[in-house]
């Protein structure tokens, strides 16, 4: 009966010093100013310090679309692949466990990861500019370009048009993610999309106050809302059950470039000269910020291209500065 005592108060005991432990690094996570990043650059592999995108595959692998190729990235050494030189990468998707989908300025591509093997895609018998691409692994994948969205099914891709007029800005697509019901949401430089994959339907919602623009960067899901990012508007936000368009509180720079939220109501903001902005999605005020140090311990540029944030993992692509993660 002692020996059950004794082994319930050291479990116990056991408890309360983990919670003690836990709760210091957990508020330390959330301080901004205690994080220390690593960098990587050319001089490292990269083969451009421009990083418009960053994906991370099931397999661990973090790939990077830099202004003249693609890299990929295992947490040491970086892989430049000569297949993609001298092209813009601007998407990254994986759509099975061979095929990643490239989107470039000279079109679409796909890289075969076991032979290494890479085509170039014909969009409505184009090469068309790609500029993002969704892939759920699942068998759905979508490609948007500058002159419309192309939907892949049986192997053959099909094209939707948001507006008539092809060359519409409305058809020159920027950033997808998917909402609740298989609703895809999808920005433009001329308005909000939400599309149904699976009846084709879709409807463009504009901000129509004065001043306002629509023309959209990026996008991000939280608390039933979507944030949008807007280059020199600052931040929006789009209420999903009113459908309607709000501000939020000015950021200090307008110039937004990536946007990624996570599922503690924090929405990293990239800005193109700020760094990164924190900020809580209940109320779109800025909590805290994650900027260039002159030490080297913060990111390599305040020029912020690019974010993906990966449970504990945190990466930022910079505009001449190469990859910061921490």
């Amino acid at each position: 009966a002692v020996y059950g005592k004794k082994k319930s108060y050291l479990y116990k005991l056991y408890i309360v010093l983990a919670v003690l432990v836990w709760l210091p690094l957990s508020l330390c996570a959330m301080d901004s100013t205690k994080l220390s990043f690593r960098s990587i650059t050319i001089s490292d592999g990269l083969s451009n310090n421009i990083i418009n995108t960053i994906y991370k595959d099931k397999r661990g692998f973090v790939w990077l679309g830099t202004q003249t190729g693609l890299d990929r990235f295992d947490g040491i050494d970086v892989i430049s692949f000569p297949q993609f030189a001298a092209r813009i990468i601007y998407a990254i998707a994986e759509s099975d466990s061979v095929s990643v989908w490239v989107g470039t300025d000279k079109g679409l591509m796909k890289f075969d990861r076991k032979t290494e093997r890479v085509e170039d895609v014909m969009l409505d018998n184009k090469a068309l500019e790609v500029k993002t691409i969704y892939a759920d692994g699942k068998g759905k994948l979508l490609v948007g370009t500058t002159c419309g969205l192309f939907v892949y099914k049986d192997s053959n891709f099909s094209k939707v048009l948001f507006d008539p007029n092809a060359l519409s800005s409305t058809n020159f697509l920027t950033d997808i993610i998917e909402g609740k019901e298989n609703t895809l949401w999808i920005t433009s430089q001329n308005g909000l999309i939400e599309y149904h994959v699976a009846s084709g339907k879709y409807e463009v919602y504009k901000y129509t106050v004065s001043g306002g623009t629509n023309t959209f960067s990026c996008l991000a899901l939280a608390n039933e809302r979507l944030f949008l990012g807007t280059s020199g508007k600052g931040l929006l936000s789009f209420d999903l059950k009113k459908k309607i368009f709000s501000t939020c509180p000015d950021l200090g720079n307008r110039y937004i470039k990536s946007l990624v939220a996570d599922d503690k109501d924090i929405l990293y903001v990239g800005t193109n000269g700020s760094g990164v902005k924190l900020v809580d999605t209940s109320t779109g005020q800025e909590i805290s910020s994650i900027e260039h140090a002159a030490d080297g311990k913060g990111i390599c540029s305040n020029a912020v291209y690019s974010l993906l944030k990966d449970d504990d993992m945190f990466f930022v692509g910079t505009y001449m500065g190469g990859l910061s993660y921490t």
